[in-house]
């Protein structure tokens, strides 16, 4: 079983990787993944778990877990607990600054709270509004010693460790001069514990807005689902139900305006559909009775009646949500090494913050001094940066590639593309439309007698080149018997009682067929890039085919892009190589490769990855799938079959090769991206943790208070996210 579940309370890579291992350990997990800026957890399990356990678990972890299903709308609800403690923090913060700070700025202060004359007022009610504010951010604290308990120090134990320790140390100082054992209150930082977790959930605030930016597209999918759907019941009566009650079978009316519910096929009414937010395309399509129709599609004009083929949770839009969900929770391999380094990352700040503290102490300066170094080590080191610089990005490239009906099973597809330097591109079907007619006859018999035979022969299989054959030659069958096929070469069957045969030359020839009457129309039409069928009946030739399959709109702007890229580009069909190498240079494909069995295409793919190339397969039929899944990256179509789907890594809704000539540069921006936030995450947080310890105070008597270092923090996650973003500009459409 899978479950999707929506996660809350993890701020950064370690609250993740403490939940993926938890739930990972769990007895009956198979697998746990978490995708942290979409806040969601992918769990596969035994059947005899169930999603309470999984829950349960979560929250034991501190973490609070809700099943996907039931949260599925929390998605879009915007993230506004931060601003309300914000707000209500900083109308404490303000008095509070005042009281620490005025009069060193010269500002007038009530008498009996003047620092200078009542010290203790003063410091006392700097206390209670401090913790007020600790009260209200009290999530941080409840967090950090929970992260601390499981052994899986996080963001919010740094920040509770600097602003506790700030607080405690001035409570300390204040019951010192209470109870007279000091002559005067030393240096408080009631004001930087305050600030510090003010300025943080500010920063939390903003980050959250910023990060559900790059789930838009997830939520645009999402909403594309009406939740209620007109259906006609067994004795014609309409009624409302929901869309998830959705059976096979069942006719559902969409009238203008509405979304189709469910992947189905019209039975009444005509149409332009508006298919944009699915595959990219911003032409609407026009269907009518007869044509298959995708869930999440908006009907334009006429109302249309149309029969469920798929469950509501089955359809198009459900599987694109889904893959875009679990392609989140993948790894990139640039995002390893950041979970590596964040795993280690808090307790070694932490080491640090103390040697930091020893170290001034040791120089002989005062431990105000010391201890204000250590708290700014404490707060400005918070990984949220490194642990967002990832994920983020990815869920933001997703979203994008979803946007325009490119949908990515995983997330080291990126990287894996960008370093492509082959594409093999298999024929019928992908560079061309998979719709091959018959152009030309010669026939060696009476061509009516010739015709029947051969359609009646091929109306025994189901490959694209006998329903072209059939579709050419209307009218009545002749019967057939002992029907047979040879896989990539041809079909033979009884007719009349003597063995019918068609097929590739090869096929003829094993069968022991002498075809060298046919042999000139078969070169003029191999010449001109076409497939040729030959048909022989008792023994002996009657005739040939001569089919051609239009090449796609697309292909040669995708083949002239990709060999602009230096990627070289390698054309692959069963077709003869003459053909093969004709359809090669009319599109610009710099290497052919013809004649070639479904099981040699797996073994070509090996060819060019023993050449040192990493491959890119692009395929749609039952005979790609082991080729698609030999490839570093796999690419079909939603036309395609279900078992070059699975194989893919890639599927292109739209049925056209833009979309890949367009992940090829997206891949490389992605990673451009990703690199930037890795390389920012790892160089800011080291020169700010050098700052925030001193470097510069002895040569310069430069120093980052705490508070400094909070905002300074904020910046760097504010950094990653923001620079995320930019995926969603429209450079590359």
């Amino acid at each position: 079983m899978k479950y999707r579940f929506l996660v809350e309370g993890m701020t950064c890579a370690v609250c993740s990787a403490s939940v993926e291992k938890v739930v990972g350990r769990k007895a009956g997990v198979v697998r746990a993944a978490v995708n942290l800026s979409a806040k969601t957890l992918i769990c596969e399990c035994e059947d005899t778990l169930k999603p309470e356990d999984i829950i349960r678990t979560v929250e034991a972890a501190g973490f609070s877990a809700t099943l996907k299903q039931e949260a599925e709308h929390q998605v879009s609800v915007p993230k506004s607990r931060e601003l309300s403690r914000f707000l209500v923090s900083l109308v404490l913060l303000l008095p509070l600054m005042y009281l620490a700070m005025g009069e060193m700025l010269s500002l007038y202060v009530f008498p009996p709270f003047r620092f200078s004359s009542h010290p203790l007022a003063n410091a006392l009610v700097q206390l209670v509004l401090s913790l007020s504010i600790v009260v209200v951010n009290r999530g941080f604290f409840v967090r950090g010693v929970k992260a601390v308990r499981r052994k899986s120090a996080n963001m919010d134990t740094l920040v509770s460790l600097g602003s506790g320790a700030s607080l405690l140390y001035s409570v300390i100082e204040i019951v010192l001069f209470a109870t007279h054992m000091r002559e005067s209150i030393g240096h408080l930082y009631l004001d930087s514990a305050a600030m510090i977790l003010c300025l943080v959930t500010f920063g939390k605030f903003l980050e959250e807005r910023a990060k559900n930016r790059s789930t838009k597209d997830l939520r645009s999918l999402i909403d594309l689902s009406p939740r209620s759907v007109h259906v006609f019941t067994e004795d014609g009566v309409l009624r409302e139900v929901d869309a998830e009650l959705l059976i096979l079978g069942d006719v559902v009316l969409v009238r203008p305006g509405e979304r189709i519910p469910v992947d189905g096929v019209v039975l009444e009414g005509e149409s332009a559909l508006d298919t944009s937010a699915l595959t990219g395309e911003s032409v609407p399509r026009d269907v009518q009775a007869g044509d298959h129709v995708l869930s999440g599609s908006l009907n334009l004009s006429g109302a249309l009646r149309i029969r469920a083929q798929k469950r509501a949770g089955e359809s198009t839009l459900a599987q694109m949500v889904a893959l875009v969900e679990e392609a989140g929770v993948t790894r990139a391999p640039a995002a390893r090494l950041a979970d590596r380094v964040a795993s280690i990352f808090v307790p070694n700040v932490s080491a640090i913050a103390l040697a930091v503290t020893v170290l001034w102490l040791v120089l002989g300066y005062g431990f105000d001094v010391a201890f204000g170094f250590g708290i700014s080590v404490l707060v400005v080191s918070c990984p949220c940066a490194l642990g967002l610089a990832t994920p983020v990005a990815v869920t933001a490239a997703l979203g994008k590639c979803a946007s325009r009906g490119i949908l990515i099973r995983d997330a080291a597809v990126f990287e894996t593309m960008k370093k492509s330097t082959a594409v093999l591109l298999d024929k019928t079907g992908t560079l061309t439309e998979g719709r091959p007619q018959v152009t030309d006859v010669c026939s060696l018999i009476d061509e009516s007698r010739f015709l029947t035979l051969a359609a009646s022969l091929e109306a025994m299989s189901e490959h694209p080149l006998a329903r072209a054959v059939c579709s050419y030659v209307p009218g009545e069958r002749l019967a057939i018997t002992d029907f047979s096929a040879a896989f990539g070469k041809g079909v033979c069957g009884a007719c009349e009682g003597k063995v019918l045969l068609g097929g590739n030359a090869a096929h003829l020839s094993e069968n022991s067929v002498d075809i060298a009457s046919l042999s000139v129309f078969a070169s003029v039409a191999q010449e001109e890039g076409k497939t040729v069928l030959f048909f022989a009946y008792d023994g002996k030739p009657i005739g040939a085919l001569a089919l051609f399959d239009e090449p796609r709109e697309s292909a040669a702007f995708a083949v002239e892009s990709l060999n602009k890229r230096g990627i070289l580009t390698v054309l692959i069909s069963g077709d003869r190589a003459k053909c093969a190498q004709n359809v090669a240079a009319r599109l610009g494909v710099r290497r052919a490769v013809g004649g070639v069995l479904p099981a040699d295409k797996e073994r070509e793919v090996r060819r060019l990855q023993a050449e040192g190339h990493s491959v890119v397969m692009v395929g749609d039929g039952v005979n790609d799938a082991p080729a698609l899944a030999a490839a570093e990256v796999g690419v079909s179509f939603s036309s395609g079959t279900d078992i070059a789907q699975n194989a893919a890594d890639v599927i292109l809704l739209e049925g056209d090769l833009f979309s890949l000539s367009w992940i090829f540069s997206f891949s490389r921006r992605v990673c451009r991206i990703i690199f930037q936030n890795l390389f920012w995450a790892f160089f800011y947080n080291a020169c700010m943790i050098l700052l925030a310890a001193g470097a510069l105070f002895v040569p310069f008597g430069i120093a980052l208070s705490p508070m400094i270092c909070a905002g300074c923090m904020c910046v760097s996650s504010l950094f990653v996210v923001t620079n995320a973003l930019r995926l969603y500009r429209r450079k590359e459409n």
